[in-house]
């Protein structure tokens, strides 16, 4: 294990000046809000736990999994399901290599954070 004795920088730290979302990210936001609204998820308030498996066919073994848990804690936001994404007290981030036959898709777990 490493100990490293510094603050972490957040992803919003990365970037100087305003930064503008690409019409990709608008319309993968836009699907991903109808995905979950479609499913009627229970929403959280206050500290949660988040599991992001992303089963992957495309691009594999050049993703950078953890790019895609901020666009997705950032969804979850806004479509309600927790109530802010700096309530996520645990999170854990997996990618899985499917077959080029089936569907890429994620799954999300999200339940409210119990001190243990």
């Amino acid at each position: 294990m490493l100990k490293l004795e510094i603050h972490p920088l957040s992803n919003n730290a990365l970037w100087r000046g305003r930064v503008y979302r690409s019409k990709r990210y608008n319309d993968y936001e836009e699907t991903m809000l109808w995905l979950i609204a479609s499913q009627n998820p229970k929403k959280y308030k206050g500290w949660v736990a988040v599991d992001y498996k992303f089963y992957l066919n495309k691009y594999y073994t050049n993703s950078d999994v953890f790019n895609y848990e901020k666009a997705l804690s950032d969804i979850l936001e806004k479509a309600g399901v927790i109530e802010d994404d700096k309530y996520i007290k645990r999170g854990a981030v997996e990618k899985f290599l499917i077959p080029k036959d089936e569907t890429e898709h994620i799954m999300v777990k999200v339940e409210k954070y119990e001190q243990t």
